[in-house]
């Protein structure tokens, strides 16, 4: 007897024992067969599968829809994002620049960082570099300046990313850390569109 064949009957001896039959039941099957003995009683049947399936279908649509749900509405969800996306809507570039000064002088250096870029999203979308909307994340701006092949776009994403890891990130928000992305916002400044 070859080396292989000895192998092979090895194998079917070792595959036939008791603690790898079932092995050849779907995953469905295993997973039905572990409910039911988890809840017996409650499930049984041959429909059962389908109604597992069924019900793990539901669960993660349910799941999914409850994501995009409280992402989509993240900003009403969270008072302070909230009320800044109300406000939003009244600020010009200029009036979120003046705000944003006002701020760093009151030592509200994260808000003054905020706004600081607001005044800059808004201006890019007068120049039409982005479409702004509150509702639309710092991610999808990149994207958008990226695919319009913005010419500053390096400093523009520092920027963002400084303000992702204040606002989001809860980091302390120091006077350096405002007047670093005063710097960019000027740096773009000078840049132009």
């Amino acid at each position: 007897m070859s080396p292989q064949e000895k192998a092979r009957e090895l194998l079917a001896d070792i595959l036939s024992r008791a603690e790898f039959t079932g092995a050849e039941e779907g995953l469905l099957q295993r997973l039905a067969d572990a409910i039911k003995s988890f809840l017996p009683g409650l499930i049984s049947g041959p429909g059962s599968i389908v109604i597992i399936l069924i019900s793990f279908v539901a669960l993660a649509v349910f799941t999914g829809l409850l994501i995009w749900i409280m992402r989509r509405f993240r900003l009403s969800l969270d008072g302070e994002d909230g009320a800044a996306a109300a406000g939003a809507g009244q600020y010009t570039p200029r009036r979120a620049l003046a705000g944003s000064s006002e701020a760093a002088e009151k030592g509200d250096y994260k808000e003054a960082l905020r706004l600081l870029l607001l005044a800059l999203l808004l201006e890019l979308d007068e120049e039409g570099s982005l479409d702004y909307h509150y509702s639309r994340t710092n991610g999808e701006y990149l994207r958008q300046l990226r695919e319009r092949d913005y010419p500053s776009f390096s400093p523009a994403s520092e920027l963002f990313f400084l303000y992702e890891k204040i606002w989001y990130g809860r980091a302390r928000c120091r006077r350096e850390d405002y007047d670093r992305g005063l710097k960019l916002y000027s740096m773009l400044q000078e840049a132009g569109p």
